[in-house]
């Protein structure tokens, strides 16, 4: 319906799934409190309002290209595994409270900023295509696919995951990290660790 703007859910205690697709008259979603709700997906609209407090069971969103949304707060998201926000403004993002993360898909924010400590069941990683220039995955030891292209990490922080994904132990995964801006290859510790990794299976792109 090309007339809604807002959509209010939050008097739907009931609801275990939402899917708004393709509405580009949509800003804003208020889902505050519902607290049966598992899924929620609000791609291709306008959004430059998500309300998720108190959604203490939600475990797959995904609000896909919104070209305005800039902030997500995932405060209370306890529960959530599958967080997937292409395409939007995401500039800062903290997952520190979503500690059954296991996949973030996150490309093309303009994003300076990720936060995902605490998140030691995350496997997927996918910021390629912002502007970061640090990430810290230490406390990620299951990550098993990484996508960093496109970025401006130095090639000190390049070493340091490197490094850290090494350390893991996880065999047969894939980690991309070309394309920095200004071009960053590792070296060092980064060298030796990319050489540990494509002897236990890893896919190495730097």
């Amino acid at each position: 319906n090309s007339s809604l703007s807002n959509i209010n859910l939050s008097g739907c205690g009931s609801l275990v799934s939402v899917t708004i697709s393709a509405n580009p008259g949509i800003t804003s979603v208020d889902a505050t409190g519902l607290a049966s709700l598992t899924t929620l997906y609000v791609d291709n609209c306008s959004l430059t309002n998500l309300l998720m407090g108190g959604c203490c069971n939600l475990v797959y969103l995904a609000c896909n290209s919104n070209a305005s949304l800039s902030a997500l707060d995932l405060s209370g998201l306890v529960a959530l595994s599958n967080l997937a926000f292409i395409a939007c403004s995401v500039r800062t993002l903290d997952c520190s409270g979503c500690p059954a993360l296991g996949y973030l898909d996150c490309p093309a924010n303009g994003m300076t900023s990720l936060n995902i400590a605490g998140c030691a069941n995350l496997t997927k990683l996918y910021p390629n295509n912002n502007s970061l220039t640090n990430i810290d995955i230490s406390g990620s030891p299951l990550i098993n696919d990484l996508e960093l292209q496109d970025n401006n990490l130095p090639s000190s922080v390049i070493n340091a995951v490197l490094e850290q994904l090494d350390a893991g132990g996880v065999t047969f995964g894939n980690v991309s990290t070309p394309a920095q801006t200004p071009a960053a290859p590792p070296s060092g510790a980064g060298l030796a660790a990319t050489a540990s990794l494509i002897g236990k299976s890893w896919t190495v792109t730097t």
